[in-house]
This record gives C-alpha cells, structure tokens and sequence, in this order.
C-alpha cells in the first residue's frame, strides 16, 4: 500500500515539472541576473563620477572663497588660505564627503539603469512570478527582447551609421 502512495506522489510531482516551466524560470533568472550586474556596475560608475564632481566642487569653492574677504583682515585671510591648503590635500571633510556623495550617485545610477531596463525588467518578473502560458509568453518575450539587443547594441544590426 505504501508502495502505491510513494509511486503516486512522485508521478505527481514529476508531471508539475515540464522542461517548457524549467526554462521560463531559467530565462527569468538570467534576465534578472543580467539586469542586476548591468545596475551594479552602472551605479559604480555614476558614484564615482558624482564622488569626482563633488572634490572639484568643493575645490573650486575653497578657492573662491579663499580670495575674498568682507573686511581686510591678515588672520582671516591666513585661516582661508589653511582652508583651501587642507581642501586640496584632502583633509577637510573628504571621506565623509566621498561616502555620501559616492552613495547618492550609486542609488542614482542604479535607479536610472532599472528605468532603461523597464521592459525587460517587467518581462522577468512576470517570467520569474508566474506559472504556465503566461510564464512561457513572457519568457519568450524576454528571449526575443534580449536577442534584438544583443544584435543591435554588439553586432550594429539596424542602427543608423551617421559617419557613412
């Protein structure tokens, strides 16, 4: 009697499982997988940039106000030129700055690459979320999406040449 429930039960499990479901969900996680590492290494790049911008900055605003003064005054005009020394070897505050500032332009770029990657994102997590034809569909979907790309954006395929 055993015998027949384990064979029932396997039988059962076996036909919940279709290699059509195996490679949606695997499509799926590909996607998600690649739109992840493309909004990683896009967000590094936007912290460091916005890191750069802000040391220019706040050099560029040390400077400036290092050569002007409200009233003349010799002590004021030593401790702006110590300001702007400390400033540009960076010991004025640098880590701190760089910490936020690499922060919010990393959240920035990996905002702005999930809003470039809308359309696939939305495939995937429909892929990854559902079950059965609408799995399959959006797998599909993906696939085909996924193609296009590669073929236009690393092999040139429909993109207009402007230097020709």
């Amino acid at each position: 009697m055993s015998m027949t429930i384990q064979n029932a039960t396997t039988t059962a499990t076996a036909k919940k499982f279709s290699l059509g479901n195996g490679l949606a969900k695997a499509t799926g996680y590909v996607g998600l997988a690649a739109i992840a590492y493309d909004a990683h290494k896009l967000g590094q790049v936007r912290a460091g940039e916005r890191r750069r911008e802000a040391i220019a900055d706040s050099g560029l605003d040390a400077y400036m106000d290092s050569k002007s003064l409200d009233r003349p005054s010799v002590l004021m005009s030593k401790a702006q030129n110590k300001r702007f020394d400390m400033e540009m070897k960076g010991q004025l505050f640098n880590n701190v700055r760089n910490f936020f500032n690499s922060a919010i332009g990393y959240v920035k770029g990996f905002g702005e690459s999930l809003v470039n990657n809308v359309v696939p994102l939305a495939l995937t997590t429909v892929t990854i979320l559902t079950k059965g034809a609408v799995s399959k569909a959006s797998a599909i979907g993906l696939a085909a999406y996924g193609t296009v790309d590669v073929a236009k954006n690393c092999f040139g395929v429909g993109k207009n040449h402007y230097l020709k």
